[in-house]
This record gives structure tokens, sequence and C-alpha cells, in this order.
């Protein structure tokens, strides 16, 4: 095999695993998935703050300190295995990755903050250390803070690693370096600054062909703390025209733990945007801190972006009344100048003619104005009692043979593959893109961005943009277990949803394929819409069979006890749907390894889907059925209006 052919699968390999481990839900301990170097066969770890060589209760280390200070400490390393482990000990700093996620530098990173103010085992490069079968290893912790240190917040992390070597199925060697952190935050005394920036902001408008339908603006945006103190913040999106009511999005999730420098881009929609011409959308942030945090100088921050929604369609309509109204003013005066003229013809031929002509005209507009309003109303017919405006596109699901199917037993997996009917938008059409298949149920009263949801199966890559698919696996959830927890609430329907994830973007959880399923006792039946006959058209390969990991179902996990998760801004922001282990995900640090890492302590990591909460749609779209009874309305008064230009006056004046 040539080296720049090893080179491409080794980062096809690294791509997946990262995927992988952004996908998957909330984990605090890792778990080797091939044997490790000291012959483990699953290895299950964790990492916590101790004292007096004794695990506590901190969630995390948090310090207020003075330039120059030197602390002591405790760290203790956990082996939940069933043999000896080495694992290797080292302090680092944290960082936002893109998506506003924290993570943490790859090793071979310089830490140049807290990270190179810490020592672990009175090693500032870190220490190798063995922990027994089952035992605790605790280790001394100090940290020293420069002179020089700058006021204000500094993040770290000290980390707890296992390294596996392996080879990929075509022969190239891949490392598995499984990380785990527990976080570490310095607050050096001094001026606090707290702040942060909205900019760019861009925004656009797509409109619909219903003249009086709303139409779907998208709103893009970068947060950036440029203050020195840690910010989260709940955020609000308002879009306001020159008149008229103004139009909330609901979908943007809370900004997350936000640290000096850091960033995070955010993109949200409001669904039913009204065309008012020109529209400016507004992002306001509320800071949140961490519980326990006295920041000072808190202040609402705003950010702003013009644009234009031009409702062209209502324009369009309002242009063909203008004119048809021209057109029979004109007959009418033609008309009355040869009134004397017909009244000495015979056969009255020319009023014959003209009302003719007139009527056709008039019944011609009356039909353009209704079929206007009337086919897109019946394009958003839905074949089930709710409405999901984020759905783009329908799902077929397809079995071993590459055959579509409806139907099928909910104790067995829904299908060899799903495929998307909507395509794959950038940047989520590259080759770090990747797709999740979940289930959501169905609840009256509630907009389908609250329904609770799953995922069913683990990421997979796809080899078509404009049809995204998944694989489903043996060892994925099946219907009647999501049921289990998730019973349908609502006519035994449940919604399927298809998510789009790439590396250094979110979730895209604003945009996707969907369907849903009607159960009926052990059985369902696909009730929502297919994307056609497609099976066959991407062919979808599930990061665990790329990782070389089991596909049938797994063993169960070994559950690390110990206190809460690490500390979340106070008021906790929510987490976008399928989101990273909580502030954790690393990137990974060359092309021929693989990082992945969750914050300590809690449940064994594993590579399943995770519980989840979709972000809600605007509530202006509960306001359909209102929609439908405003056109039909309208349409009735359309059709009218085109009688009485036919039927009008003018007629019986012309006949008088």
């Amino acid at each position: 095999m040539s080296r720049r052919l090893t080179r491409w699968v080794a980062l096809g390999v690294l791509v997946a695993a990262l995927g992988l481990v952004t996908w998957s839900g909330p984990a605090q301990a890792a778990i080797s998935p091939k044997p490790d170097p000291q012959g483990a066969g699953r290895v299950t770890f964790g990492i916590q703050p101790a004292t007096m060589g004794s695990i506590d209760d901190r969630p995390s280390y948090r310090y207020g300190v003075t330039p120059g200070a030197t602390l002591t400490d405790q760290v203790a390393v956990r082996n939940l295995s069933t043999t000896p482990v080495t694992f290797q000990v080292y302090a680092t700093d944290a960082l936002n990755i893109d998506n506003g996620d924290v993570g943490f530098l790859p090793r071979a990173q310089r830490a140049l903050d807290v990270g190179r103010w810490l020592t672990v085992g009175g090693r500032g490069s870190g220490v190798s250390v063995r922990v027994r079968a089952r035992g605790t290893a605790v280790l001394p912790l100090t940290l020293r803070v420069p002179t020089d240190a700058q006021p204000g917040d500094h993040t770290g992390g000290v980390i707890v690693s296992l390294a596996t070597r392996s080879k990929d199925k075509g022969g190239a060697n891949v490392i598995l370096d499984q990380r785990v952190a527990s976080r570490v935050f310095v607050r050096v005394s001094g001026p606090q600054r707290p702040a942060l920036a909205i900019t760019p902001v861009t925004a656009s408008y797509q409109g619909t062909f219903n003249p009086f339908g709303r139409g779907r603006s998208t709103i893009s945006y970068t947060v950036t703390n440029t203050g020195n103190v840690n910010l989260g913040g709940r955020q609000r999106v308002v879009v306001r025209g020159l008149f008229g009511p103004s139009q909330q999005s609901s979908e943007i999730v809370d900004l997350g733990l936000l640290l000096p420098r850091g960033s995070a881009r955010f993109t949200t929609t409001v669904p039913q945007t009204l065309p008012l011409i020109r529209e400016r959308a507004q992002i306001s942030i509320s800071p949140l801190v961490q519980a326990g945090d006295q920041v000072t100088g808190l202040r609402t921050y705003t950010g702003t972006g013009a644009f234009w929604a031009v409702p062209w369609t209502l324009l369009g309509l309002v242009l063909v009344l203008g004119l048809t109204g021209w057109l029979v003013g004109r007959g009418r005066r033609g008309r009355r100048g040869r009134r004397g003229r017909r009244r000495s013809t015979a056969t009255g031929a020319p009023v014959v003619l003209a009302e003719l002509r007139a009527r056709r005209l008039g019944a011609a507009t009356s039909l353009a104005i209704a079929s206007i309003v009337t086919v897109p109303a019946a394009a958003h017919a839905a074949d089930t009692p709710y409405t999901d405006t984020a759905a783009t596109g329908g799902i077929t699901l397809c079995d071993s043979g590459g055959r579509s199917i409806r139907s099928g037993s909910t104790g067995t997996a829904l299908a060899a593959t799903v495929v998307a009917g909507g395509a794959a938008q950038a940047p989520y059409d590259g080759r770090t893109a990747a797709a999740g298949l979940f289930a959501f149920q169905p609840r009256r009263g509630a907009l389908p961005g609250e329904w609770s949801g799953q995922g069913l199966t683990a990421l997979s890559r796809y080899t078509n943009t404009a049809h995204p698919a998944v694989e489903i696996l043996p060892r994925d959830t099946t219907l009647r277990s999501y049921l289990d927890g998730y019973p349908a609430m609502w006519d035994g329907l449940v919604q399927l949803r298809i998510y789009l994830r790439a590396a250094g973007a979110p979730t895209n959880t604003s945009a996707y394929s969907a369907t849903s399923l009607k159960v009926t006792g052990g059985r369902w039946m696909q009730v929502g819409p297919a994307a056609g006959e497609i099976c066959g058209t991407s062919t979808p390969t599930s990061v665990l069979r790329l990782l070389g990991l089991p596909t049938t179902a797994p063993e169960p996990a070994t559950s690390v006890s110990g206190p809460p998760a690490p500390d979340q801004p106070s008021a906790q922001p929510s987490t976008p749907a399928a989101t990273t282990v909580r502030g954790a995900t690393t990137p990974p640090a060359s092309t021929t390894s693989v990082t992945t890492s969750a914050s300590s302590p809690g449940s064994a990591a594993d590579v399943s889907s995770n519980d989840v909460t979709a972000s809600p749609v605007d509530p202006a779209s509960s306001s359909n059925g209102v929609s439908r009874w405003l056109v039909v309305v309208a349409t009735a008064l359309l059709i009218a209006v085109g009688a009485w230009f036919v039927r009008g006056k003018w007629g019986a004046r012309d006949s008088s």
C-alpha cells in the first residue's frame, strides 16, 4: 500500500472516530474498544479530585489565587477494570472548539496557561502510573501561579489517558487515545472585565409561493468572549420589520461556557417570518455565570443585522389584479364610445363578442388567483396530524437487499439502512460529514422542537451528499427498546429524523429529513413521507464498523461511582440535540491518532447514541390551522372578485 493511501485511510478513521465521540451523549469514563497493551480487554477508568489520599465530592478544581501563589492538592485515578492498567496523567489547557463546547489541547501541543502552571506527581510533563485492578491511585497536584499572571479566569484540566494501538482494515497504524478530564478553574485576583461581542450578523429570507404565507429567515452570527471571565448566556433572536409584530426564534440554544478569547458560531431560523419588506434581526444575550461565581459589571449584550424580506408572490398577485382592472376599464370606455353604433346594429354581435371576451378574461383571472392560493396550501398537507416545519425531505427505509420497506416488527432492527430525501448542505457535504438516526415522541400541544427523543444508531459515513444515509447494525437500539423509554403518546406515532454532523460544526437540528411510523402492537407501519425509490443511491458505513468495534449487542458497561458532573453556568444553559461530551471533546493531534475525551466522573462511556431534546421551533408555527382558514377565506374572496369583474355592473349598463 502506498504511503499516500495509508495516510488517507488513517485520516478517514480519525474523522469517523471524532464524529462518533462528538455524537455520543455525556460520558465520564472511557472504555477501550480493543485489548490495550497491558492485556486488558474492556477498560473502564476515571479521574476526580481527592483529599488526604481519598476521593472527595468536588466535581472539579476551583481556586481563587493571587499572582505568585502556590497551592497543593491531590488527584485520584480509578481503574474499574479486572486487570492492572498503566495510564498517563498530565495537565493541559482548555479551549473552545468551533461549536462553542469546551475541549482540551492535544497532548502534543504545548500548554501555555493553567496546563503549564500545574504539575502532577511532581513532574510538569505528567507521569505514568500503573493502577491495580479495581484500584485507585492518588497523586500529588501542585499549582504554581506566575507572578505576571493576568487577572481573570484561566481554565485547564487534569487528564488521564490510555493509548491503544491497532491497525485498520487497510493495515494502517491507528492510535486511539482515550482521555478523561477533570476541569481546573483558576481565578486570578484583579479587575473583572466581562464582555461578549456578537459579530458579524448575517441574515437572509426564503419566501413561499403562497401570497399570504410566511417564509423562513436564517440568522447566523459569532459570539466571542472579549473579556477576562468565563461566561455563558441565555440567547434571544428577534426579527422585526418596518411594521407589524416582532417574530422570535425559539430554536436557538443557550450559550455554553465560553472561555476568554473563545468563540462560538450559531445559526438559527424563524420558520414563520412575515415578509415585511425590510427586516432587522437582533440578537441579545443575557450572561450566565457558574454556580458560586461572583462577577460584577454584567449586562445584556446585543448585535443586529438587516436583510430584505419581500413578498414577491403577493406583489405579483396585486399586479395581476391591477392589470385585470385596467383591461376591464379600457373595455368599458371603448364600449361607451361605440354604444350608439351598436344600438343601430340589428344582430348585436359586437355586444355579444365584448361580453364573451370580458367573461373569459375574468374567468381566467379567477382561476389563476385561486391556483396561486390553493396549490401551495395543498402542498403543505401532511400525512400526520402534525406538521414539522424543519423537515426538508422524507426518509426511505431499505432492507439488506436494497429494497424499500414500509412496515416491520418493533423488536428487530428497523431496516438495514435509512436514506434521506433532503440533500446535505455545507458544511455537511464534505469528507468529514456523518449522519445518525434519531426517534422522537410526538405530543399533542407541543411543537416538534419540544418533543423528547433518543438516538437509535451511531454515526455513519455516507457516500452520496444528495441522499445522506445511515447504516443500522444489530447492536443499535430497536423501536421496542425506544418505546420502553418513550411510549407513543399520539395515535401510536413515532417520528424519525436523520441528523447530520461534520467536524468543526454542530449537529444540524434546524433542517433534517424526517418521516413518521405508526405502531400497533408489535408492528410498525410508515405513514409519513418516504423519499422515493432511492435505496442503493448511498452506501453508509457505521463508524463502529470502521473502528472494528462489535456490531452485535454490546455487553453492559460498568458504571463509575462519583459526584455530579462538572460545573455548568448557573441556570444550566441547555445543550443542543446530540451534543458533544460535556466540556470534553478534543481535536485530534495528528492524522494517525484518534483522540476521544470525557469529563470525569460519571457513567462509563459507550459508542451508543444519547437521549436528546431538540431545540423548539417558533411558536408561530402552531397557528397553521388558522393560516389554512385564512387561505380558504382569501381564496373565496378572490373568486368573488373575479366573478364581479365578469358579471359586474358594467355588464348591466352595457345592456341598457
